[in-house]
């Protein structure tokens, strides 16, 4: 029976791993891969290129994250990604596209948004992270975040991988310089 239940284990999670290659939905973060946020993401680049229209790119980066994955075990810090990954996909519009880039960082696509339009959402963004509440074992977990922006028209930018480039700069500047930026 134990052989049984070990086989079909294994069978289920290849069929997830071969059920994930093919979805643009990322099952762990529930958000759309890296590889549709590329794909979408340059179609929305020549949309707003052809419209002469902007599209902004916000990186969001998880300050300390080491120090999260440290103390509290790598399960617990999953926890926390999945969390601000469930946060992101309420306070993004419709037509906003979200993905998670790396263990601590997200990416998000605003077509037709300007970089103030960014920068509110950021600190709108920044205030519900901070009244955000988790505990482990009756110590509450305390994360801060780093965005940064990067917008098609005012820095100049014709690629989306330079946009997001750019974007991951400026975070992890922020997150450099104290975080919580």
């Amino acid at each position: 029976s134990l052989l049984t239940l070990a086989s079909a284990r294994r069978d289920l999670e290849q069929s997830r791993e071969a059920l994930a290659a093919h979805s643009p939905v990322d099952p762990v973060s529930g958000l759309v891969t890296p590889a549709y946020l590329h794909w979408h993401g340059t179609q929305e680049m020549s949309l707003a290129r052809r419209r002469q229209a902007a599209i902004s790119a916000m990186v969001i980066q998880i300050d300390n994250f080491e120090a999260v994955v440290e103390r509290y075990g790598g399960h617990i810090a999953g926890l926390v990604t999945r969390k601000l990954s469930k946060i992101l996909s309420t306070k993004v519009r419709k037509e906003d596209t979200v993905a998670q880039l790396a263990e601590a960082q997200f990416a998000v696509l605003s077509p037709s948004t300007d970089i103030d339009g960014c920068g509110a959402f950021a600190l709108r963004l920044r205030r519900t992270i901070d009244k955000m509440v988790m505990t482990y074992r009756d110590e509450r977990i305390r994360i801060t975040i780093s965005v940064g922006l990067a917008n098609s028209s005012t820095d100049a930018i014709e690629s989306l991988s330079r946009l997001i480039g750019l974007a991951a700069q400026r975070a992890a500047a922020g997150s450099a310089a104290g975080g919580d930026r």
